[in-house]
């Protein structure tokens, strides 16, 4: 990343041990969430971003993809299913996976029930979503200035209804999948 790039996002040092472990833990975290991504062909990092409130940037550049969180995130968020889903929509709505879903079209819109399916599909705490909700819903708002790029883009009554119908999409195919294999176990009729 161009040293222009960090001080423009208020990157800390990439070279210090909260960077570089940060960047450990999310590949690692990157990894379970999209498994068949290839990094050595289509690398991603994750940087810290020095910021008293809770946002994310991500950009590629020279074929690298960079997702960023500010510090105030990292330290909002409580558990790895929280952080999880944070990447999640962050990786679909900017589609920064080399092969997208091509029988869905992932607007940021889509970014956060894409994110969730995800989180099911690799088991992970999709109500997490909610927390994550609770705490942008409960950060004080201040004024973002052009160059932040905030969850905030959202209005966040819109946001948490997405993740609440996307919740309810989640269960209504985890009871359709408990009656299709409880069917398959009855005894048919001869």
């Amino acid at each position: 990343m161009s040293q222009r790039l960090q001080e423009n996002h208020r990157v800390v040092d990439p070279a210090s041990t909260p960077s570089t472990d940060f960047d450990s833990k999310m590949q690692a975290l990157f990894k379970q969430l999209f498994p068949e991504h290839d990094l050595t062909k289509h690398p991603v990092h994750f940087f810290l971003m020095d910021s008293d409130r809770i946002g994310h940037k991500s950009f590629v550049t020279d074929g690298h993809s960079f997702i960023g969180f500010t510090t105030q995130t990292v330290r909002s968020m409580k558990t790895t299913d929280e952080l999880a889903y944070l990447v999640a929509t962050e990786v679909i709505a900017n589609q920064i996976t080399p092969n997208p879903r091509p029988e869905k079209a992932w607007p940021m819109t889509l970014g956060v029930t894409g994110a969730l399916e995800v989180l099911h599909e690799r088991h992970f705490d999709a109500t997490a979503a909610l927390r994550v909700q609770d705490a942008l819903e409960n950060e004080p708002r201040s004024q973002p200035t052009l160059s932040d790029r905030t969850i905030f883009e959202w209005d966040l009554s819109s946001r948490r209804s997405m993740v609440e119908k996307g919740l309810g999409h989640l269960r209504f195919k985890r009871e359709s999948w408990k009656r299709q294999t409880l069917v398959k176990r009855l005894p048919r009729p001869h």
